[in-house]
């Protein structure tokens, strides 16, 4: 039986109808509704961003958010909140907490706890802000320092064989970091040279690699062997190869270590800036781009090229009419 119980902001458990009892319950007695919010969603790296949302909600409430009474709160007092937020953090994290709130909200109302007025309205105190895309955000990593962070990798160990393998398939395949984490060596195609992928929202796509990115996976997998399981693996202290799969956060401390090694300050999704920054310097359709992307949208892919005006500028004199 599963059990949620809403609290007030002074932590005490309210006892008349603030609890929500299904079939199956928790042996602990009861989860609040932030956490339950964040048990619904089933990618890693979703949740770890809602619950940095939500921790920066509660914060503004100076509370927990396990104590949140998100049916307490006035459509009035979200927009407060809203407001507040909106002068200290940039929009992308204004809105990310406004998703979480309204995501809340819409647990208690299906509880019975709010009316569906009142969810309407605290819908409408905590809009998303529009974000005005003046500046792009990222950067991408040059061919040159890229190679030199792949030579300083290559270092003989399995570590190495398999940083690189990992470093080859998001530069060359635009992977997000818990992509990699997730692929299952069965996923891998080596005669197609392509890997097939269940991205956000749980949706799957195949994507097509370079050869150098297939000769990087072959390499690894030559020391990993092709048993069943995560196609990257962990390796120990001792650089003995294990047979547990990665986490996203290991991923990305892998890239990190590895960048910093050569002075380089570039994340996970830098890479993929760079794949597409690259992919469209070279002429790949953005329908092309987008599928090997997974972005639902063709708005969302051109956002991730770093095209500059410089560029821009160079591209339209060289027009001919």
């Amino acid at each position: 039986m599963r059990m949620y119980i809403l609290v007030s902001e002074m932590g005490c458990v309210m006892a008349d109808a603030l609890q929500y009892i299904d079939t199956g319950m928790v042996a602990c007695g009861g989860v609040s509704v932030a956490s339950e919010y964040l048990h619904r969603f089933t990618n890693a790296t979703t949740r770890r961003t809602m619950h940095a949302a939500l921790d920066t909600v509660a914060r503004e409430l100076g509370t927990d958010r396990d104590a949140i009474a998100w049916h307490r709160i006035s459509p009035a007092q979200y927009a407060s909140v809203r407001s507040a937020l909106a002068s200290k953090h940039q929009a992308s994290t204004v809105n990310k907490c406004m998703v979480a709130i309204r995501g809340c909200v819409r647990l208690a109302w299906l509880d019975g706890l709010i009316t569906h007025d009142v969810r309407d309205r605290i819908t409408e105190a905590t809009p998303a802000m529009r974000i005005h895309r003046t500046a792009r955000h990222g950067r991408t990593i040059s061919m040159p320092d890229y190679h030199a962070v792949i030579d300083a990798t290559h270092d003989g160990t399995n570590a190495g064989v398999r940083d690189v393998a990992i470093l080859h398939t998001m530069r060359g395949g635009g992977l997000r970091r818990d992509e990699i984490a997730g692929i299952d060596v069965s996923a891998y195609d080596a005669t197609a040279g392509a890997v097939h992928i269940v991205g956000k929202g749980n949706k799957p796509r195949t994507v097509y690699l370079p050869q150098a990115t297939r000769s990087a996976i072959d390499a690894w997998l030559a020391r990993r062997g092709t048993g069943a399981g995560a196609l990257f693996t962990r390796i120990n202290k001792a650089d003995t190869i294990t047979g547990a799969g990665m986490t996203s956060q290991a991923v990305y401390y892998i890239v990190q270590r590895r960048m910093h090694a050569c002075a380089m300050d570039i994340r996970p999704h830098d890479l993929r800036r760079t794949y597409a920054t690259h992919e469209a310097r070279r002429g790949t359709p953005l329908p092309v781009l987008q599928r090997q992307l997974g972005h639902a949208s063709l708005a969302t892919t051109t956002i991730y090229m770093m095209i500059d005006d410089d560029e821009q500028a160079r591209h339209a004199a060289g027009l001919m009419l």
